[in-house]
């Protein structure tokens, strides 16, 4: 049986419905799905303290993105917290000049391929950014088995799998 994990970190609405799925059910109509399995979303990720604005939001988007990549959160806060300077701002720019700006340093042709500027991007809020951190990363889903991968994702993806 294919095992199926949802990501417990859902509105109350929805944890009502689940409660009545799995604990009470319907008596006319009994719903058992047994292949789903509910695991909660670690909030307390790698640097999570640094996260000023937003954080139970950002903390749950880089969960669901994370998922959805196939790679650890803990990579992806790490990257982000390398190229903020620690600072998780969408607005910090590249201090050599490059033109860079945001969580993951996007140069203005990269921003351009993902239909965005950046300085559209550093008017987004940190939530707002992350969707284009995951549409960037997207096309790398399967390749970034290690942190390495995923910063190489980010900073030089032609090495991505190479060996060190």
């Amino acid at each position: 049986m294919m095992i199926r994990e949802i990501v417990a970190s859902i509105s109350d609405s929805a944890k009502k419905l689940l409660d009545k799925i799995f604990l009470k059910g319907n008596k006319a109509n009994p719903i058992i799905l047994p292949e789903i399995i509910v695991t909660p979303t670690p909030m307390n990720l790698l640097h999570s303290e640094k996260i000023k604005d937003n954080k139970e939001m950002f903390i749950q988007k880089v969960n669901e993105y994370s998922l959805q990549l196939d790679i650890k959160p803990d990579w992806l806060m790490q990257v982000m917290n390398k190229e903020t300077g620690g600072t998780f701002s969408p607005s910090i720019k590249n201090m050599a000049g490059s033109g860079a700006v945001g969580l993951i340093q996007f140069m203005p042709s990269t921003a351009e391929e993902l239909g965005t500027s950046t300085s559209a991007l550093a008017a987004m809020s940190n939530v707002q950014q992350l969707y284009y951190v995951y549409k960037y990363l997207k096309r790398y889903k399967g390749k970034m088995k290690s942190f390495g991968d995923t910063y190489l994702a980010v900073f030089y993806p032609a090495a991505i799998g190479k060996p060190d």
